[in-house]
């Protein structure tokens, strides 16, 4: 696995690139921890188009908690303003998916 032998030489770089050709949620967040110091605002990145990607079909809550406990991730990360930024985002693109306004609204 690529990603794992990226991990090993410890280059960063190609890690975040290697993960953004296929950014789903559980791919990113084994990686997290070792992004996170010098790579937050691209670690946030990946989770906001990784959760975008979540949102193009309909889910049921599950989906919609993952994803803002994902965005509160983004928070963790120092990244609020695009953690918020998101939330808009999903608030104005899905108002009738219910379920996913009240997950919103817990963050």
């Amino acid at each position: 696995h690529l990603a794992l032998v990226l991990v090993r030489e410890e280059r960063w770089a190609d890690l975040l690139e290697e993960l953004a050709t296929t950014p789903r949620l559980s791919r990113i967040e084994p990686y997290e921890a070792l992004l996170a110091t010098d790579h937050a605002p691209e670690v946030a990145e990946l989770y906001i188009t990784a959760i975008r990607n979540e949102m193009t079909s309909t889910g049921g809550r599950n989906r919609y908690q993952q994803a803002a406990r994902f965005i509160r991730r983004i928070v963790k990360l120092g990244q609020r303003e695009k953690a918020e930024a998101l939330v808009t985002e999903l608030r104005d693109k899905y108002p009738k998916r219910t379920a996913l306004m009240e997950e919103l609204g817990k963050i």
